[in-house]
């Protein structure tokens, strides 16, 4: 009996372990086809919760890079953010041209606005 106990009780605290994380949407990230982490949902953080919130309502990424595509041609290679600077949320995008080029293009979270790139 004891053989089959101890056994049991570590597939269940392992498996116990991995649901909390497996169950909690505000711990999703969404993936593009390329399998490039498109926003991470920390609790909330990036998301906005509501009007009387402290945290800001932000726009998809997809809808940002819908509006840097708009901008620049070709496509995005990666993402960093969203993250606070001078006061705005901001992604930073890695930004493949068709001529080969890369550009780094920073764009506001809440407007969608591209707000510089360089590269």
């Amino acid at each position: 009996m004891r053989n089959i106990v101890r056994p049991l009780l570590f597939a269940a605290l392992v498996a116990a372990s991995a649901l909390p994380a497996a169950a909690d949407p505000q711990r999703a990230s969404a993936r593009d086809s390329a399998g490039v982490v498109l926003m991470a949902q920390d609790g909330g953080r990036f998301r906005g919760r509501g009007p009387g919130d402290a945290e800001p309502r932000l726009l998809p990424l997809e809808a940002v890079l819908a509006n840097v595509s708009r901008q620049f041609p070709g496509h995005h290679l990666g993402v960093d953010g969203p993250f606070r600077r001078d006061g705005r949320w901001i992604y930073r995008i890695k930004w493949l041209t068709p001529d080969g080029r890369v550009l780094i293009v920073f764009a506001d979270a809440q407007t969608g606005q591209v707000l510089g790139s360089r590269g």
